[in-house]
């Protein structure tokens, strides 16, 4: 009987249920975390309007999130966390945050993260002191291993992906850059390089246009140099044009909904409108009113305007939502530099729920290879002590607990919006 009942406590203690908690209506906020604190996380609002902090330590007691989190990006059914002070990209199950891999090799000061056919591709500056050593980390899907590099210039920040083809801003890291790069993600090589404007920043598509918006240097490099948009033509990477901003301005984040531009300047939210022949004058948003200095997380998503406030560098940060007319909505007090603002992906319509067509593990007990009777799913394996020993996701090969020392474990199994718990005995 005790043993039924510690085991009992085990599962309740780790929030293993019939129904996995899932995030498929609302927004995620990455809260960057103090470098080298190791205090990251990840908060939700719901289209409702509820927020939930620390939503990945909820699903995931015993993992550890990371240091520094810098973006974060989907694929499929898997969400992709890429942390600077940890050097790693943590692997999610896209709608119930469960841990399923880490890479945590081949990555040294990643940045951020885009995708094209089965791979990722990871912007890293190596070592910040070194203006030769910067790449581009290609990262296998299937594998969640780093396979190459593609070598580029000093300071990869923001990449996009655009008909097979990958776009880096080269911010220049602790330089100034003003170049764009070119890579074929087709063969993942280099193409070529394209010159902006000074300390571009930020990348946006509508249609087949690509818009570059550079900050310009700032007035303590004593060459200050003003901001500027460059919008290129993706199809052949001709300029179609460029427009500087005035003196002493330094624009960044900026954003689309398909047609507006938006972005901000200091404490002020601007918008571009596509009938517009001047850039605006006047912000559509400022957050003075609300004792916000400057901008340090902005989004657009779903026609609500998302900024974060970095507060003192050190509390919990702040989160206003306004809607596109620039009137306040809400605020939320979440994690600790709030920097990045993501959709969550919608929940596949017809995913099959593995609790209620009562999954089985087989052989059970087991000595070398078990079963699950699913096509596909994240699986991970708990000892009792609460510590991941083995994750990986399930093939009809089975997962091989050779390895592992004799006694019982927990296997959690994740498939689309839901996940389950069995008890197993490795002998």
């Amino acid at each position: 009987m005790k043993k039924i009942t510690f085991l009992a406590l085990v599962l309740m203690a780790f929030g293993f249920g019939a129904q996995a908690q899932t995030f498929s209506e609302g927004v995620f906020v990455l809260n960057e975390g103090g470098f080298g604190q190791n205090n990251a996380s990840l908060s939700f609002i719901s289209n409702a309007g509820v927020l939930q902090n620390d939503v990945y330590a909820t699903a995931n007691p015993a993992t550890t999130f990371g240091d520094t989190a810098q973006s974060m990006g989907f694929k499929g059914q898997y969400g992709y966390v890429v942390f600077n002070g940890s050097n790693k990209v943590e692997v999610v199950n896209a709608s119930t945050l469960v841990h399923v891999a880490a890479v945590t090799e081949g990555l040294d000061n990643p940045r951020y993260i885009a995708f094209y056919g089965s791979n990722a591709y990871v912007t890293c500056w190596g070592d910040a002191l070194d203006t030769t050593d910067d790449y581009v980390a290609v990262i296998n899907l299937a594998t969640n291993l780093v396979t190459s590099t593609i070598a580029v210039v000093e300071g990869p920040e923001k990449i996009i992906e655009l008909d097979g083809m990958l776009y880096v801003a080269h911010k220049g890291g602790y330089g100034y850059g003003n170049t764009l790069s070119v890579l074929d993600a087709t063969t993942n090589t280099f193409a070529e390089s394209l010159t902006v404007g000074d300390v571009p920043t930020s990348l946006v598509v509508i249609d087949e246009y690509l818009f570059v918006l550079c900050e310009g240097k700032p007035s303590w490099t004593e060459d200050e140099t003003p901001g500027s948009l460059f919008i290129i033509d993706s199809g052949d990477l001709s300029p179609l044009g460029a427009v500087a901003f005035g003196e002493a301005q330094h624009p960044t984040n900026l954003q689309t909904d398909g047609e507006s531009l938006y972005y901000t300047i200091d404490s002020g939210v601007y918008r571009l409108l596509e009938t517009d022949s001047s850039l605006p004058t006047e912000p559509l948003i400022t957050l003075e009113e609300q004792g916000v200095y400057g901008v340090y997380g902005f989004a657009l998503i779903d026609d609500k305007i998302f900024v974060g406030d970095a507060v003192d560098y050190v509390s919990a940060g702040k989160v206003f939502v306004y809607d596109t007319n620039g009137e306040l909505l809400d605020d939320y007090t979440v994690g600790i530099l709030p920097n990045g603002f993501y959709k969550a992906p919608q929940v596949t319509a017809g995913v099959k729920d593995i609790a209620a067509l009562n999954v089985s593990v087989y052989p059970n007990p087991v000595a070398e290879v078990l079963y699950v009777d699913t096509d596909a799913a994240d699986v991970i394996i708990y000892d009792l002590a609460g510590r991941i020993v083995k994750t990986e996701a399930y093939t009809a090969n089975g997962i091989n607990v050779a390895g592992l020392q004799k006694g019982t474990y927990l296997v959690q199994i994740v498939a689309g919006n839901a996940k389950t718990v069995k008890k197993v005995v490795i002998q």
